[in-house]
């Protein structure tokens, strides 16, 4: 860029002088930041006015968004018309004069469609190049502006690269917008991060953009951040499905490839075929506690909130049978040879159930063990083996049942370790566990009932405190791990890591879509929280069900398909 005059006043004029920079920057015009060439000005106060011309003809708006102290410009917007502009600024001298050498400070345009352009401003005598600069806090900053686009907050620098502390204040900052650290002192060297945040709550679709001004004890004297953000498109992407209700269970068959969830208000069963992508409502009478599915994909069960199970045909996807129970189903597992295993949801010391679903016959464990309510459930892959860990009690224990008679046998081996809830490989060898420990299976015993311990083989390590799910894919050899805040976390996060099953090292972040929805008269596009995560049989996309943040104190439900090319 280049300036067609000098500003020349009496003898003191204002020199631009320029260090040569090429013009091709400006013919992509993409919002760019650019460091421009350097302008000289006297250190006498002055009146000055002249033209400004662009290499290439353009009729765009611009915004003074950065300019020194001694700077006052008549306006801070103008335009450039054919690519010309006409500058109008004074200038006071006063804190500079009898100083030597040059003071170095920016001029920094924004101009629509084209970018920023970053002038270095000299304020000194030409003659003396070689003097020294102001002893003084440097105010730095590693982005002129800040495009957050429809992201919800975006993270950048700000230094004091001089001498003595750095004294800094955001100020005219806009409603939609929140600064992390609104003010502070950065001492000599001293950096920090400062994250804005975005609130589109209520904003029309368009674009928003604010001029923030960082005021600051340097002699650069007042800094204007420039933020742009959209709000544009509140609709959900097409691999995003509304679940209607609060979901209570879900389950995924990798034979099949059927996604299956469980809601109250509706109650009903929702049956996702990811291999054509379609979907099979079935309503419910009752409300569903919980779901399970056989290991053949062809048959499921579903527990309710009152004393009832029913028998459900996945291939002709109806209920076939109903059967009264003597409690309420907390977990539900589907066995082999029409036999299904209750966990209750009341009471405290409890005992497991086993309920055929061809004679309706239900038969209790007769001998007390380490079992309480509401204790999860699972079966082991190919094996006839249950595996049961409280939730309700520290440590959670572990116990295991054998079911290959179909009736549950008494005699149930009990783990003392911790689980915070588990999950199961696909060939029923190893347990992952919520509290980041790996174990392998035991094998069942009938002679020793007691364990202290059980042997740790590996350890997932998320990036994050709190595992919600967790679910292993043979086919990339890879384990999908949800994790996700706990209520009295400051900051909510739910996130998805992809680990190598092999060594349980980190392969890959993925993290859930925001869900467009309308929360107490308000639409916008929320964040959500993960709860069940699963892959499909090739492992070429996962499956996630989730809700809004509990924050939002609502059910808005969602399956949002993620795929991992």
């Amino acid at each position: 860029m280049k300036l067609k005059y000098h500003f020349y006043f009496v003898i003191i004029a204002l020199v631009f002088a320029f260090a040569g920079c090429s013009d091709d920057f400006l013919t992509s015009r993409n919002n760019s930041v650019y460091q421009l060439d350097t302008i000289y000005i006297s250190p006498v106060s002055r009146n000055y006015a002249g033209p400004l011309s662009l290499p290439i003809d353009v009729t765009e708006p611009y915004t003074i968004v950065m300019q020194p102290s001694c700077m006052t410009f008549f306006s801070q917007k103008g335009k450039f018309t054919n690519g010309i502009t006409n500058l109008e600024f004074t200038t006071d001298m006063s804190n500079y004069s009898g100083r030597t050498g040059f003071i170095g400070q920016h001029l920094v345009l924004y101009v629509e469609n084209v970018g920023t352009l970053d002038f270095k401003v000299y304020i000194g005598s030409p003659a003396n190049p070689g003097g020294t600069t102001e002893d003084g806090a440097i105010f730095e900053i590693t982005k002129a502006t800040i495009d957050l686009k429809t992201d919800e907050s975006q993270t950048f620098t700000i230094s004091n690269s001089g001498k003595g502390n750095l004294t800094y204040q955001f100020k005219d900052i806009p409603a939609w917008l929140a600064v992390s650290d609104i003010q502070g002192v950065l001492s000599q060297g001293q950096t920090r991060d400062i994250t804005l945040i975005v609130n589109r709550n209520n904003l029309e679709e368009k674009e928003y953009t604010a001029i923030v001004q960082i005021q600051t004890n340097s002699p650069s004297g007042s800094f204007g951040l420039l933020v742009k953000m959209q709000v544009s498109n509140l609709t959900n992407a097409d691999n995003t499905k509304t679940i209607q209700g609060q979901v209570t269970d879900s389950e995924y068959n990798k034979i099949t490839n059927q996604l299956l969830v469980t809601t109250q208000i509706p109650n009903q069963l929702i049956i996702f075929s990811t291999t054509d992508n379609t979907q099979t409502i079935v309503p419910l009478d009752k409300s569903p506690n919980c779901i399970s599915i056989s290991e053949d994909g062809k048959t499921a069960v579903i527990g309710y909130n009152l004393a009832a199970v029913s028998k459900v045909d996945l291939q002709t996807k109806t209920l076939t049978k109903t059967i009264e129970t003597d409690c309420i189903p907390f977990d539900i597992v589907l066995g082999d040879n029409n036999w299904c295993y209750l966990m209750p949801e009341t009471g405290n010391s409890e005992y497991l159930r086993s309920l055929n679903l061809e004679t309706s016959k239900l038969v209790k464990s007769t001998k007390y063990g380490q079992i309480y309510a509401k204790m999860i459930i699972r079966k082991v892959p190919g094996k006839p083996y249950l595996l049961g860990s409280n939730t309700q009690v520290s440590s959670n224990g572990l116990i295991m049942a054998d079911i290959s008679k179909g009736i549950a046998r008494d005699t149930m081996p009990y783990w003392f370790i911790d689980t915070n809830n588990f999950w199961l490989s696909p060939k029923g060898d190893r347990i992952y566990t919520g509290v980041k420990n790996i174990h392998r299976t035991p094998a069942f015993s009938t002679t020793v009932t007691y364990f202290y311990n059980l042997d740790i083989i590996g350890t997932l390590k998320p990036q994050k405190d709190n595992i919600v799910w967790v679910d292993h894919c043979e086919a990339t050899n890879s384990i999908f791990m949800a994790e996700s805040s706990r209520y009295y976390e400051s900051v909510a996060y739910s996130i998805i890591e992809q680990i190598d099953a092999g060594n349980y090292n980190f392969k890959k972040l993925i993290e859930p879509a925001k869900y467009v929805t309308t929360i107490n008269g308000t639409k916008s596009a929320y964040k959500t929280i993960v709860k069940f995560v699963f892959a499909n049989s090739s492992g070429s996309q996962i499956y996630v069900v989730k809700n809004v943040l509990e924050e939002y104190k609502t059910q808005s439900w969602s399956m949002e398909v993620i795929p991992l090319n």
